[in-house]
């Protein structure tokens, strides 16, 4: 790291436990420990129901370092949402390298940061969502850089934490869709799209097949409201969270990616991102605003083009 690095790299130490303060306190006191007392212990267990039964990256890996460490189960996961949310600033700063400046992925950064308190309205923290952000950031991360092993490598980690990994297939799909004739394209197409369908059936095969409510319309619509005074005011407006969090960035991108010589790759995030936010209102609660976790850096690299012009590179 060169002298702006090591300055960023202070700046996000900051900013991690700042955003790991307000995670932790945001959180209705009775349930801040119901992660480590019910949620991970019934995902361990497979008692607790789909999709959750199939998101075991976090719980089996928490509950083996509790156990190989003896310190409290609470203290592990607060320590590893601090490291998940610093490493994840740290490769989203690498990510936005790709195209900009020092200064730029900075600004992304911290800016991407500032969005990530509207993602903190449910009742517990979930041990899922911060290794979210920095798989699927490391994914678009290889995907840019065209680095489809390294993309491969990340998938087989990141299915087994939560299924929307598999939209970085995706990504890399519409990324590369002028290249699919090319024998390359189609080996390394079949290796990603195989993990990920290896992954999300074997853990189905494993730990048994569960079906769970999917057509969420109704409840979204029902969400796109004002809760009664009894809540704080925090969760009273938490149905517009994702609207806060992805309208502004969003459009940015939109326009950005549209622009004269912006890379490809900004126009085929801003596509995955749109499909993402529409499948999540078909078959997501997106009052829980955490899943739109991976739509953040898909429409980063485009936002912060709206500020400063990106280098022309392939990608």
């Amino acid at each position: 790291m060169d002298l702006m690095n090591w300055r960023a790299f202070l700046l996000y130490v900051c900013v991690a436990l700042s955003l790991g303060f307000v995670d932790h306190r945001v959180r209705r006191e009775k349930y801040r420990e119901h992660v480590v007392t019910e949620y991970i212990p019934s995902v361990i267990a497979g008692t607790s129901g789909s999709p959750a039964k199939y998101r075991v990256l976090m719980p089996f890996s928490l509950d083996a370092f509790t156990r190989w460490s003896g310190q409290d189960a609470y203290t592990v996961f607060l320590f590893s949402e601090l490291m998940f949310i610093g490493a994840s600033l740290i490769v989203t700063h690498l990510y936005l390298r790709q195209w900009f400046t020092d200064a730029g992925s900075v600004g992304g950064t911290v800016g991407l940061a500032a969005l990530l308190p509207l993602t903190f309205p449910n009742t517990w923290a979930h041990p899922d969502s911060f290794p979210d952000l920095l798989l699927f950031t490391a994914g678009c991360l290889a995907v840019a850089a065209r680095r489809d092993l390294l993309l491969g490598a990340i998938l087989l980690i990141g299915m087994f934490n939560r299924e929307t990994m598999a939209f970085l297939a995706l990504l890399w799909a519409v990324h590369r869709l002028p290249e699919w004739r090319r024998p390359e394209t189609i080996r390394n197409g079949v290796l990603i799209f195989g993990i990920c369908a290896t992954v999300y059936v074997g853990l189905r095969w494993v730990r048994g097949f569960e079906h769970y409510e999917m057509w969420m319309v109704p409840k979204n619509l029902e969400y796109m409201k004002i809760l009664p005074t009894g809540f704080d005011p925090y969760t009273r407006v938490a149905g517009f969270f994702w609207v806060m969090l992805l309208a502004v960035p969003g459009w940015l991108a939109f326009t950005s990616s549209r622009a004269p010589g912006a890379p490809a790759f900004f126009r085929s995030a801003v596509a995955i991102a749109g499909l993402f936010v529409v499948v999540a209102w078909l078959f997501a609660a997106v009052i829980e605003t955490r899943v739109f976790i991976p739509v953040l850096p898909l429409l980063l690299p485009g936002a912060v083009a709206a500020f400063t012009a990106p280098r022309r590179v392939d990608s």
